[in-house]
């Protein structure tokens, strides 16, 4: 346990030590071979290019003492292939460069997870993407400073779920460019990266279930949110997209007019110094849309939101604590404007819709009605 190991040579004389060079490697698993190998320091040579399905799975995992890794030459991938392959090698200080335009399900999932030591990520050129293909690929890479390329617009459920989460010095975000997104495609892609001050622009018009859930959650000093220009909404598309976000002064305008169950939920959660909402336009409404939305917006004074009152009263805790502990801070005055008077007074008549700091007759709050004045 005390004495290091360097490992050299060519992987493939395991399989033919007399042929290695030309033996069959579509078949050959090495995952595990080295896990938790403490004391390795060097790998040997990968070099095939056809691959089986987990044939690296967890092959160097938590090999603390392992300094590089070999070169990874296959361009098309199998399922699992890399899967957790370099995950926990925390002296790990550069990846290799992973070529590979045809990925597969779960192929990088994992792969380079908790490498403390990597400051950089290799190119990833594939514009098509897989199930779960980048997911937590470099999850807690605390000393990532720069996210690669992502030129992909063909995406797929998971892809980048998690993909940078923990990166807490990782200071810009790639652009992410396609238009047409795929269920949690986003989800929790840049959770807790605190150094993170501007999000990339995120143009899709047609959402997809979870697709941006928790995005920039805990990304305290996020300054300002990208356009989201969708009025296609799915469930929970926003849901957690900006929690905690301490940072974050002002809201992205939101032009859906049709919304879907849980799309906002949670969306601007603890942001502190959040002091005015958008209007929320919509006039239709669904199951727990607007559930927590500005909770803990402490510095919050102005919200406009447009539902009539069959909305409101009809959609399962459809606004439920959105303004909970919102605009609490000393001296703010808080300005609510909702449709018209049945509106408000669908508010009121539900438990936990309207705070009384938010209601008529509180000092500093003005309550007015879209149709026909105060």
């Amino acid at each position: 346990n005390n004495v290091n190991v360097a490992c050299t040579g060519d992987i493939r004389t395991l399989l033919d030590w007399r042929n290695y060079n030309i033996v069959e490697t579509n078949n050959a698993k090495f995952c595990y071979l080295f896990e938790n190998c403490s004391v390795l320091t060097t790998a040997p040579e990968l070099p095939a290019t056809k691959l089986a399905e987990h044939c690296y799975t967890d092959m160097f995992y938590g090999c603390t003492n392992l300094t590089s890794a070999p070169v990874l030459p296959a361009t098309e991938l199998a399922t699992y292939c890399y899967y957790e392959m370099f995950s926990g090698c925390t002296s790990l200080t550069s990846a290799p460069e992973l070529p590979a335009t045809t990925l597969a399900d779960d192929c990088y999932s994992n792969m380079f997870k908790k490498c403390t030591s990597l400051t950089s990520a290799p190119e990833l050129p594939a514009t098509t993407l897989a199930k779960y293909c980048y997911r937590n690929m470099f999850d807690g890479c605390t000393n990532l400073t720069s996210a690669p390329e992502l030129p992909a617009t063909e995406l797929a459920t998971y892809c980048y779920y998690e993909m940078f989460n923990g990166c807490k010095n990782l200071t810009s975000a790639p652009e992410l460019p396609a238009t047409t997104l795929a269920n949690y495609c986003y989800d929790s892609m840049f959770r807790l990266c605190t150094k993170l001050t501007s999000a990339p622009k995120l143009p899709a018009t047609t959402l997809a279930d979870d697709c941006y859930s928790s995005m920039f959650a805990e990304c305290t000093k996020l300054t300002s949110a990208p356009k989201l220009p969708a009025t296609t909404l799915a469930d929970y598309c926003y849901n957690n997209m900006f929690v905690n976000c301490t940072n974050l002064t002002s809201a992205p305008v939101l032009p859906a007019n049709t919304l879907k169950r849980n799309c906002y939920s949670n969306m601007f959660y603890g942001c502190i110094n959040l002091t005015s909402a958008t209007e929320l336009p919509a006039t239709t409404l669904a199951d727990y849309c607007y559930f927590g939305m500005f909770y803990n917006c402490t510095k919050l004074s102005t919200v406009t939101m447009l539902a009539p009152d069959s909305e409101i009263t009809s959609k399962s805790d459809c606004i439920y604590n959105w303004l909970y502990n919102a605009g609490t801070d000393e001296n703010v005055n808080r300005t609510l404007k909702v449709m018209d008077e049945a509106a408000y007074n669908a508010l009121v008549s539900k438990t936990n819709y309207l705070p009384d700091n938010w209601k008529k007759g509180t000092a500093g709050t003005t309550v007015l009605y879209e149709n026909n004045g105060k």
